[in-house]
């Protein structure tokens, strides 16, 4: 006898002692088989309460879109057997339209994952508009504002995870809290967004009607966007009427004293180039921006400071001047402004060095700023032999400006395009007669 000439009573109830992959090959021998065992494969589904399974049949029915039968299968808590993760797994691939079917299959819209997570945030983390333009459009089913397990809004997921199209849409909803900073950073959205960069969506929050503006005496938003140092951000922020550029926040700080204790390179540019700023840094700087811009190497900042004839040019901070901040950090471009610009004191000590002894003793030395610091006609050589301290020995620094000298009037143009001033020619030759004993008879 053959299993097709057998009652349908009968093949049921064989179906139900059977595992699921044998009743699924049964359904795909026979097209009556198909038709007839099929609610006994989703029966001994949930007999089993097979974990994978239970995952697999979700999925299959969700992309088909087949919302009757996923609603039975919820209605049999077929999402417990497959536990939250399911969701979690096909919103990070971005299976939209499973998840959707199961949405409208019954399943609740406010249902939390791992950590806490809400639909709405783990679909704000991956970016499916769909899922979260469904959700928004649920009404009281979503809780827009709820807090996962970092005590973050799905908002802030969204910011965090730079998915600026569902930025947007949260935006739009007016139920979405823009205000308020997640505990689990601390960061308003609007800071998150100029941390990150966002100058899109900065923009969007900062012309949203709900927005608050900090009140006097806290941080501005630019006392939050020069941290961060991104020049659309802070460009977009400098060019609203709505603020003062020179509010102070609780600790008197200004964004422009803010910018310079965090060394933020384009703050400190954009807020020079602002006439409105006020650059006074108070009794005690946290850093001098001359001496950062030469240090760092910033050439567009040092021209905006070099160009204003308030600015000491040969202040100290620290011990350095603006000049040996340079030369330390091996900036010859910063060095050939501050050589160009008649104000700077080339022959100016650090801790009894002079600015050519820095630049022949580092190591390694740099002839290219011993060339540039020796074309200044009122650099002066003599310290090369004095001993300055006592038992400081210039055998070392002599060489390498021989070295340097012989190389600039062999290739000139080699280092720097520009020549050595005869007086300073005058001061090297001049050296020759005043040699340490033991040192060899040449042209020095």
């Amino acid at each position: 006898m053959t299993l097709l000439s057998l009652p349908n009573e009968l093949l049921l109830q064989i179906s139900t002692e059977q595992s699921l992959p044998e009743v699924g090959a049964l359904l795909r021998a026979n097209r009556r088989l198909a038709t007839l065992l099929r609610p006994a494969l989703l029966g001994n589904l949930i007999r089993i309460g097979s974990h994978e399974y239970a995952k697999r049949a979700l999925y299959h029915f969700g992309e088909r879109g087949d919302t009757r039968t996923v609603a039975w299968l919820l209605d049999r808590r077929v999402l417990e057997m497959a536990g939250t993760d399911v969701l979690v797994d096909m919103l990070s691939v971005r299976n939209e339209a499973a998840v959707l079917t199961l949405l409208d299959a019954g399943l609740d819209p406010g249902i939390c994952c791992l950590f806490n997570r809400t639909l709405l945030m783990l679909a704000a983390e991956h970016g499916c508009v769909g899922v979260v333009e469904g959700l928004l459009a649920r009404g009281e089913g979503v809780d827009v504002n709820a807090l996962n397990g970092w005590h973050t809004t799905a908002l802030c997921t969204a910011i965090q995870c730079s998915q600026r199209e569902v930025v947007m849409m949260l935006l739009a909803d007016p139920r979405v809290d823009i205000n308020t900073p997640g505990r689990g950073t601390r960061l308003a959205p609007l800071q998150l967004a100029m941390s990150l960069c966002l100058t899109d969506v900065v923009a969007a929050i900062t012309r949203d009607p709900r927005v608050e503006i900090p009140p006097p005496g806290e941080d501005t938003w630019l006392h939050w966007a020069v941290q961060y140092g991104c020049k659309d951000v802070l460009s977009l922020l400098l060019a609203d009427p709505r603020l003062d550029v020179n509010a102070r926040n609780q600790a008197g700080a200004t964004a422009y004293m803010t910018a310079v204790l965090h060394a933020k390179r384009w703050s400190i540019y954009l807020l020079l180039k602002d006439d409105r700023v006020d650059r006074s840094l108070g009794p005690e700087p946290p850093d001098i921006p001359m001496n950062l811009a030469a240090w760092h190497g910033w050439p567009e900042v040092m021209r905006i400071l070099l160009a204003d004839e308030t600015v000491d040019v040969n202040f100290r901070y620290g011990g350095d001047a603006p000049l040996h901040a340079a030369i330390h950090s091996y900036q010859p471009g910063i060095v050939r402004m501050l050589v160009d610009d008649p104000r700077v004191d080339v022959n100016l000590c650090c801790m009894d060095e002079p600015p050519l002894s820095l630049a022949a003793g580092s190591m390694p030395p740099c002839p290219e700023i011993v060339l540039l610091l020796l074309s200044r006609d009122d650099v002066d050589l003599g310290i090369l032999n004095r001993g300055v301290p006592e038992d400081w020995n210039p055998n070392l620094q002599k060489a390498i400006l021989r070295d340097v000298v012989r190389h600039a009037q062999s290739k000139p143009g080699a280092l720097a395009p520009r020549a050595i001033p005869a007086s300073v020619m005058e001061q090297i030759r001049a050296r020759g007669g005043r040699r340490d004993p033991g040192e060899p008879d040449d042209d020095w």
